[in-house]
């Protein structure tokens, strides 16, 4: 049961793609299905479609795009008297917000200093990665890693990079990421790991791109 959020996260990133772009997606959505109830002329229960910002650390506008979401996602906006919007284009448009939402949060917790470690490892809790067909870049975030928990991971040869955020690497956690045969970069954000550890990275991959550390 202790890994299963870990796994929960690498599957995730495996399967990660691009969030969807705004001004391609976004909205021409919200201007097909929602401007019309909800520009400057009538801003419908008050609400103005126009008046969305996209910097959700600003003001309400995350608790905004929250709120549209929550009435695409319950089908009750657009009205059921309009016509349904496609299920793609709408899914696009919850999956920005999302990681939008999520973005913010995470910003929000690392400026009060809440991004600290949550859940520790034993050394061979990432064994079962191993077994994966394709890691690709996995990401990580807020796990306290034990000496030579990547062990079980260096001679993945489809690990291209590792993502860190809020984590916390013992001595020796690192130090087998200098042996898999097609790492192209470490990035962290806001972590911490033995600076004896990067410095071995460094110099047996030096062409490997580290960040963050």
């Amino acid at each position: 049961m202790r890994l299963a959020p870990i796994l929960i996260l690498l599957v995730f990133a495996q399967g990660l793609q691009a969030v969807p772009d705004f001004e391609r997606e976004v909205w021409p959505f919200l201007k097909q299905h929602c401007y019309s109830c909800h520009d400057a002329k009538k801003a419908k229960a008050g609400f103005r479609i126009d008046e969305l910002g996209t910097d959700f650390l600003s003001g309400k506008t995350a608790d905004a795009w929250h709120e549209v979401i929550n009435q695409i996602n319950s089908g009750e906006m657009p009205p059921k008297k309009e016509p349904r919007p496609d299920a793609k284009a709408a899914f696009a448009v919850v999956e920005w917000v999302g990681a939008n939402l999520k973005n913010a949060e995470r910003q929000a917790r690392m400026a009060s200093g809440r991004n600290v470690p949550e859940v520790s490892i034993k050394a061979d809790d990432l064994a079962p990665l191993a077994t994966m067909t394709k890691l690709g870049r996995p990401a990580f975030e807020r796990i306290s890693f034990p000496a030579a928990a990547f062990a079980p991971l260096k001679a993945h040869a489809t690990l291209e990079g590792i993502g860190l955020t809020g984590c916390e690497a013992a001595a020796g956690a690192l130090t087998p990421l200098a042996q898999l045969p097609n790492l192209k970069v470490i990035e962290g954000r806001d972590s911490k790991a033995d600076p004896a550890d990067i410095s071995a990275i460094k110099t047996a991959k030096p062409k490997l791109r580290v960040t963050g550390f």
